[in-house]
């Protein structure tokens, strides 16, 4: 009986043990399961800032290449005021001394 006894102790512990274990068990499974959850919205949120980076990368190239072109634009409508500028000055430099002839011619 003592044997017997001793027996159904080491059963119960055994026992009390195996459930222990299999609640831990449950927890750690619980964890992983929430780990990777977590994990997936993570990269699903890695995901989305990259493509808003792109996104704005492509914003910026384009703002710059509009950018540009506007000067590149201005440029050319500066190059031809000067060069209107410059016929004129010379149409005036010709009227100057037409003019001044003129003067001579009367004297």
């Amino acid at each position: 009986t003592e044997d017997l006894a001793a027996a159904e102790e080491v059963e119960q512990a055994v026992s009390a043990e195996r459930d222990s274990l299999e609640t831990k068990v449950e927890q750690l499974e619980g964890e992983l399961e929430e780990s990777w959850r977590s994990q997936g919205d993570l990269q699903q949120r890695l995901s989305g800032a990259e493509e808003e980076l792109e996104l704005a990368k492509d914003m910026v190239a384009t703002r710059e290449l509009s950018e540009e072109a506007e000067l590149r634009s201005a440029l050319v409508d500066f190059k031809q005021v000067e060069e209107e500028r410059d016929v004129l000055e010379g149409k005036l430099h010709q009227l100057e001394e037409v003019h001044a002839k003129q003067g001579r011619d009367l004297e």
